[in-house]
């Protein structure tokens, strides 16, 4: 690691990218010439072969890592179309065009030394994807994958151009809050058309503003509406057929590969051995959830038959439709619980809350993590005028540079307001040079903050404490080679760091409490009284006890019954990416298999829904895409993990130094890249705990759990 600071990169300009694109192939391949030209296969060694290759390699990946995030981030359209012609060109060149080059497979394979983990690993790695590229049938597999990631391309613009809505009269949005909810990508009740069919109305685009409506929306026809239009939008219809293709060309990939189904051979890319341990470990989570949810269900169902004047015991009053079910759950857990959104008000921007929250994570993993300065972010190193950037140095010994964090989380030019879409991505990977040094590692909290919200809301916080920890995490990982770090984590040991922040450490009183600041009404008395003109109520200064007790209420509500939404998603995913034949997959109906698993786990009426047409599943779109599809379980297991973690090593002490430094040392620092054996994260784990992982600590008990459920009981005795 390095003792020293170093410096911030500079980000190239659209201008400047196809400059480095051609430097940057033209080194790569120079370097490969020079160890082709110079070294025969009787002196082939890790010094003269692997060393110069591997360093060749590292510094071109992290030029395509700069490329990647470029692609997707920078607010100027011409870079972003720069930079993904460039990403494109460097990966094809480092992954593809040098398997056609036979002199260097022989100079890898005449390397007969003792090489350590890493090394060994990256060594089996190549000499892989060359026998891969050369065998019979790599053709027509090829075929397959470049097919699946046509289908996918199209998915995903289909849900880039999914801008479907429907206008609605503020009478028929009654109870949604207009002023405060953003239904498009519009600002929260920017005004209509003035003149048209749609004049005074408001429009509701489905991918943003359902939920909100689904929610608020007083009059039940307005709910139902909304829910039916949406199931038929363009998205639905036409992604359908694109979604079945995809599910069966995955298949095809699978079983060419030697796979039984989809699921099998995405576990490849996770610490679980098997398809059926999965589907054991989801059927587990069922289990576990479901008695809570028929509670709730029985509850909804009463308060929906007193509420719309219903006869009980009639058939249109035993079951609750899709679009009845967010509103009603909605009014009791505001009943159970109250409105937890109050605690929004006492958090301040993210100017002021992120240096409290680098503070406390500095303290509590024994780093320093501190801004950098205002004036050293310009054009040159930071592609918006809206990133901020801190510096993470290990305090332990001697200080060390780890590298930066930047934080991309307002609401810009080019931007999305789409809440889903916050997750960690990589700048730069960090790697260890031949004289022992390391280059830092770059990583970058993605979120959309929209600028004009005068405090920062929990749930936005939340998230971006869990995308903090994967920082941290690839901040703390010590790799040698960077090819072999983008898939060496099993996808559900990579969301470890995350949900232990974010579910548990996040979630104490004492960490809430020192990120809170005082209610924003004492910082703009003149702008609350505009906005709150009838509220002659005293504001709490400081958070009080009671909101804290309200805000861990809501915690357990939505570990519970938020979480079921999820397992009906990832159960749908397991059971149609896992078929035992490929002709059971070509017969596959995605729309009965997606609604009979969610009658299992809610008891939903879906007779309209289908007659309507309904895919629900296409709202699912992070397991269609290509990242998550057939292993989107790995999320939920990380869950899991980081809940067995928190009871066994914390909850007694959660504030223990050396509990935490032991934490980072075992699960963090190791980058586990010189092993291809996906169970070795597994023992790594347990090893930790001191016992076997126990995968039913998701939904364990706890005192506000137990609270929550005594209260449903009485609800639905009532």
């Amino acid at each position: 690691m390095s003792t020293y600071r170093q410096p911030l990169p500079r980000i190239p300009t659209a201008a400047e990218i196809p400059l480095i694109l051609e430097d940057t192939i033209r080194t790569f391949n120079s370097a490969l010439d020079k160890i082709a030209s110079s070294v025969a296969t009787s002196s082939a060694k890790r010094s003269n072969v692997i060393v110069p290759w591997t360093e060749a390699e590292n510094i071109t990946c992290t030029r395509m890592d700069m490329m990647h995030h470029l692609a997707s981030h920078s607010p100027d359209a011409s870079t972003r179309s720069a930079a993904q012609v460039a990403k494109g060109k460097i990966w094809a060149s480092v992954r593809n065009e040098v398997l056609n080059r036979k002199e260097l497979r022989s100079l890898l394979e005449a390397v007969n030394e003792s090489l350590d983990d890493e090394t060994s690993e990256w060594l089996s790695f190549k000499l892989k994807r060359f026998k891969e590229h050369l065998e019979e049938d790599e053709e027509d597999t090829s075929a397959h994958q470049t097919k699946l990631s046509a289908l996918q391309a199209q998915f995903k613009q289909l849900g880039e151009q999914d801008d479907d809505g429907i206008w609605l009269t503020e009478k028929e949005l009654d109870g949604v809050p207009l002023r405060t909810t953003r239904l498009s990508r519009k600002p929260p009740h920017e005004p209509g058309p003035k003149e048209g069919p749609n004049a005074g109305k408001v429009f509701v685009q489905f991918s943003i503003g359902t939920s909100a409506v689904l929610r608020s929306a007083h009059n039940p026809e307005t709910r139902k509406k909304v829910y039916l239009e949406r199931e038929r939008r363009k998205l639905c219809t036409a992604g359908a057929p694109l979604h079945k293709q995809i599910i069966v060309e995955q298949d095809s990939i699978a079983r060419k590969d030697g796979g039984s189904n989809y699921v099998e051979y995405r576990a490849k890319g996770t610490s679980v051995p098997s398809s059926e341990w999965v589907n054991e470990f989801l059927e587990r989570l069922k289990g576990s959830v479901v008695p809570y949810q028929r509670m709730l269900t029985d509850a909804i169902r009463a308060r929906r038959v007193a509420d719309q004047k219903l006869a009980p015991g009639t058939l249109h009053s035993q079951r609750v439709p899709p679009w009845d079910y967010d509103y009603y759950c909605t009014i009791i857990q505001n009943e159970l619980i109250g409105d937890a959104s109050k605690l929004d008000a006492y958090i301040a921007p993210p100017d002021e809350t992120l240096p409290k929250l680098w503070s406390l994570l500095g303290e509590t993993f024994q780093l320093h993590i501190k801004p950098v300065p205002a004036e050293k972010l310009n054009h040159q190193t930071v592609w918006d005028t809206h990133v901020r950037v801190c510096e993470v140095w290990d305090k332990e010994q001697q200080p060390i540079f780890l590298g930066y964090i930047y934080y991309d989380i307002f609401a810009g030019q080019g931007h999305s307001v789409d809440n889903s879409k916050q997750y960690t991505s990589i700048l730069q990977h960090g790697y260890e040079r031949r004289d022992g040094t390391r280059t830092a590692t770059l990583t970058v909290v993605n979120g959309y903050w929209p600028l004009e919200k005068r405090f920062l809301p929990y749930d936005h916080l939340r998230t971006i404490v869990h995308e903090t920890g994967h920082a941290l995490h690839l901040l703390s990982r010590k790799a040698k080679h960077v090819n072999l770090t983008y898939n060496s984590l099993p996808s559900d040991f990579a969301e470890l760091p995350g949900y232990f922040l974010e579910n548990h450490w996040f979630t104490q009183r004492a960490i809430l409490r020192k990120l809170c600041t005082r209610h924003w009404s004492y910082s703009d008395p003149n702008k609350w009284k505009e906005t709150h003109p009838k509220s002659a109520k005293l504001i709490p200064k400081d958070v009080p006890d009671s909101l804290f007790d309200m805000v861990f209420r809501y915690g357990c509500w939505k570990k519970v019954f938020s979480n079921v939404g999820s397992i009906h998603a990832l159960i749908f995913d397991t059971k149609i990416n896992s078929l035992p034949r490929h002709e059971d997959v070509l017969k596959l109906d995605l729309q009965t298999v997606w609604y009979e698993t969610q009658s299992e786990l809610y008891d939903y009426d879906h007779s309209e829904t289908i007659k309507a047409g309904g895919h629900g599943y296409l709202e699912c779109w992070h397991l269609i895409e290509g990242q998550h599809n057939g292993r989107g379980y790995s999320h939920m297991l990380g869950k899991a993990m980081a809940a067995d973690i928190w009871r066994r090593k914390f909850a007694a002490n959660p504030n223990n130094p050396a509990e935490w430094k032991k934490y980072r040392k075992v699960l963090l620092v190791p980058s586990l890249c010189g092993t291809s054996d996906k169970s070795e994260f597994t023992r790594l784990l347990e090893g930790y705990l001191g016992r076997r992982f126990d995968a039913g600590s998701l939904f364990s008990g706890s005192r506000e759990l137990d609270g929550i459920i005594q209260s449903l009981r009485k609800l639905c005795k009532k």
